[in-house]
């Protein structure tokens, strides 16, 4: 670069407004776990666990625990209206599909065989889903037609509203069976009420942006570094020169945990 400051004008994407969230997704908030397996699902006696993808997954008579593994967000879906009472600004809908991998555990700790379509295995993918809106602020648009065959080549028409974009992290905090035997008037032959219960957490950042030309400051074309081969690399050179980890040998003393805490508290407070 030769250092000199220039005005340019640039193609950007730019945030007119945005949120962020952290919601603590207890059971009633979730969708009932569905099935994601193309096949019908059923255990070696003959219990159909679901009929198949998108059903929603009951739980064998012999199960007494679950256990949930690889547990992500597989997919976000939006959608934004014009906010019929405030002038500028839009409703977004964003809804979250969590995709996991589920485990019926009998009383003998054991995982239960489950049969997808002959394939024996001791998990069925399943999802669930969690829906939210909020509000933002979109700007007023004009009556214009924007094109570039860089996007969508097919139409080469871009919308005029605003664009959304969600960014999420969710983890998975408690999963459990809820139990109910017996209820209250029914007897012996009744079922078992057997409900999936997950409590999910999940950090969101909602925006809403247009494409604008800005004018800025520039000093130039980027001019990138020359690239660094990969050349072999003998780990135990790299263990050698680790430092010893002798924490994780000498487990922390009482009063130091306790002083500790009384450091985190007193930070939350000023906070």
């Amino acid at each position: 670069m030769d250092g000199k400051i220039k005005d340019e004008c640039i193609i950007a994407l730019k945030v007119y407004d945005h949120c962020r969230q952290q919601d603590c997704l207890t059971p009633e908030m979730l969708e009932k776990p569905f099935s994601l397996e193309c096949t019908e699902c059923q255990t070696e006696g003959g219990h159909i666990i679901a009929a198949g993808k998108g059903y929603p997954i009951t739980v064998p008579k012999e199960a007494v625990d679950i256990t949930i593994d690889d547990f992500r967000i597989s997919k976000i879906e939006t959608e934004r209206k014009k906010d019929p009472l405030r002038k500028n600004y839009y409703n977004v809908y964003v809804k979250f599909i969590f995709e996991f991998k589920l485990k019926f555990v009998d009383a003998t700790g054991e995982f239960i065989e489950i049969n997808c379509d002959g394939t024996e295995k001791e998990y069925i993918m399943a999802g669930t889903s969690f829906k939210k809106s909020v509000l933002l602020f979109g700007s007023e648009g004009s009556e214009i037609t924007i094109a570039s065959n860089l996007f969508t080549p097919e139409s080469h028409v871009l919308e005029e509203a605003p664009y959304v974009l969600v960014e999420a992290k969710a983890m998975l905090l408690d999963a459990q069976l809820n139990n109910i035997s017996n209820p209250i008037g029914c007897d012996c032959d009744c079922e078992m009420l057997d409900d999936i219960n997950l409590t999910v957490g999940l950090f969101t950042i909602i925006k809403l942006f247009r494409i604008v030309n800005l004018m800025v400051e520039s000093k130039g074309f980027c001019i990138p570094n020359e690239c660094v081969e990969i050349s072999p690399v003998n780990p135990c050179d790299i263990f050698d020169n680790m430092e010893f980890p002798y924490d994780i040998f000498n487990p922390p003393q009482k009063d130091e945990v306790v002083e500790e805490e009384k450091i985190i508290y007193k930070t939350c407070k000023e906070e």
